[in-house]
């Protein structure tokens, strides 16, 4: 259940997880051969079923049982969680791509360029996320003040997110004119203008990672993702800076991001580009997990010249 320091759920996310509940009594009903199971005759099914789904998955159904709880106003139910499958081919997440060379980004982008105003579209993307490292949804709500982007940061709703929002500045980015500022802010004002003309945020999505992935087919690159723009922010940021600042970045609340998770810091681009730096009074915010060893990653930089280019 969620308390008053918790997070608060939105709407949509509810919704969701509404739905995930309903499929999962369904399937209960279906297996169990009952009509309509209730509430503790789900958990208690979901609790048996030992190696079938992966922990994301587990989370999940746990979350729309809770939802369930909730709005039911169930309070003596303990939701209990089963052991996670083990083995299995990797989700389609683990299998994209996680690092890329500056060199392939310019090329894709050059070819994508020549492609009309969905090729400029997804070029503009691609190389202005490597800098940013942004969540395609949160470009959806994203905002130029000054030199500051602010983003509101996707998970948010589940604990995973750092804040409501976050703030990048942009002021040290190395561009040449137009500001790197105006560049951004075309491309959310393109964007929008791409989503009145579709019929959801998922089609504008689904059209620039195909042109990307059509413009790598073409050049014999391998496939360049939208995540992937991310992925390469995040380890070029690795390169150069603490593991905390490294989660404001990414607008977690955890600093395993520079440790674990996304691209590694030996795949940054930190000698061809420099990436938006965080607030750095965001830094309290972030969860501390004690892995980082910050003596480590300043020896690190002291021994290697990570200047960008001019």
């Amino acid at each position: 259940m969620f308390g008053p320091d918790q997070p608060t759920r939105t709407s949509q996310t509810e919704d969701y997880y509404r739905e995930r509940y309903r499929r999962l009594a369904a399937t209960v009903a279906k297996r169990e051969g009952t009509d309509a199971p209730s509430l503790y005759d789900v958990a208690a099914w979901f609790a048996g079923q030992h190696g079938v789904w992966r922990a994301s998955t587990i989370r999940t159904y746990k979350a729309a049982i809770s939802q369930e709880q909730r709005d039911r106003n169930v309070g003596s139910l303990r939701i209990e969680t089963p052991a996670p499958k083990k083995d299995g081919p990797k989700r389609t997440a683990s299998r994209k791509r996680k690092s890329v060379r500056w060199e392939e980004i310019v090329k894709v982008s050059g070819r994508l360029l020549t492609g009309g105003k969905d090729g400029l579209i997804a070029a503009r993307f691609m190389v202005i996320n490597t800098y940013l490292g942004l969540r395609p949804i949160e470009w959806q709500t994203a905002s130029i003040e000054g030199t500051m982007l602010v983003v509101r940061c996707a998970k948010r709703t589940n604990g995973r997110g750092l804040a409501d929002v976050r703030r990048l500045n942009l002021a040290g980015i190395n561009r040449k004119e137009p500001s790197f500022c105006s560049m951004v802010q075309s491309l959310i004002d393109r964007l929008q203008i791409y989503r009145s003309q579709s019929r959801s945020w998922k089609n504008v999505w689904d059209r620039i990672a195909r042109r990307i992935a059509s413009a790598c087919h073409a050049l014999k690159i391998r496939r360049i993702s939208l995540y992937t723009t991310r992925h390469a922010c995040i380890a070029t940021a690795k390169q150069s800076m603490s593991a905390v600042a490294v989660a404001v970045l990414a607008g977690h609340a955890s600093d395993r991001t520079a440790t674990v998770s996304y691209g590694k810091r030996r795949t940054g681009l930190a000698k061809s580009i420099s990436v938006a730096l965080p607030q750095a009074e965001a830094e309290k915010l972030v969860r501390r997990s004690g892995r980082s060893n910050l003596d480590e990653r300043a020896e690190f930089r002291a021994a290697k010249d990570f200047s960008p280019k001019a």
